[in-house]
């Protein structure tokens, strides 16, 4: 069991299946980046097997922290490929978690990461675009306060936009 690094470890459920499985948050040491792990079983970790799956914080675009009609507290990390989901039995639990893990990324901040708010994944399709150079396929469309982008799932190709991003709301008012 290899404990370098360790910042908090603790039974979590995975949003997809719903199975509980044992999660370690790891801070950049010089076996790795700082980085999200987890395990089949703690046991699992306790016999030093390698991790079920690992994240590494400066790949993810965006850790958010969310809910949906089945899970009040959960924790979003959106990366190229995937958007990886965790719930937590409490609000309080979900903030611990996601303090370490936004610390843990900004610690590992790179200029040339992008810092996006808001990810939606979406399919590009060949229908007559303007812009032939943008392939179909996969995309996350990806928005911070002054940018709109397209990043292509799979690879490193990113479109980007700058795209005036100045909106107000306007409330008609009823007069009578």
């Amino acid at each position: 069991m290899d404990e370098r690094g360790i910042r908090k470890k603790g039974l979590l459920k995975k949003l997809k299946r719903g199975h509980k499985r044992f999660f370690v948050l790891r801070e950049k040491t010089l076996s790795g980046p700082a980085r999200l792990e987890y395990y089949e079983k703690e046991t699992a970790f306790k016999n030093g097997n390698p991790p079920k799956r690992m994240i590494e914080l400066q790949s993810c675009f965006n850790i958010s922290k969310t809910s949906d009609k089945k899970h009040k507290y959960l924790i979003k990390l959106f990366t190229r490929d995937d958007c990886f989901s965790v719930v937590f039995e409490s609000e309080a639990d979900r903030e611990e978690w996601f303090n370490l893990l936004e610390l843990l990324q900004n610690e590992e901040d790179d200029p040339s990461r992008p810092h996006f708010e808001h990810i939606w994944p979406v399919t590009v399709k060949q229908k007559g675009l303007g812009n032939q150079s943008i392939t179909p396929g996969q995309y996350r469309l990806c928005l911070t306060r002054h940018t709109l982008s397209l990043v292509h799932s799979g690879n490193d190709r990113t479109y980007e936009f700058q795209v005036r991003l100045n909106m107000r709301k306007f409330c008609k008012a009823n007069r009578t």
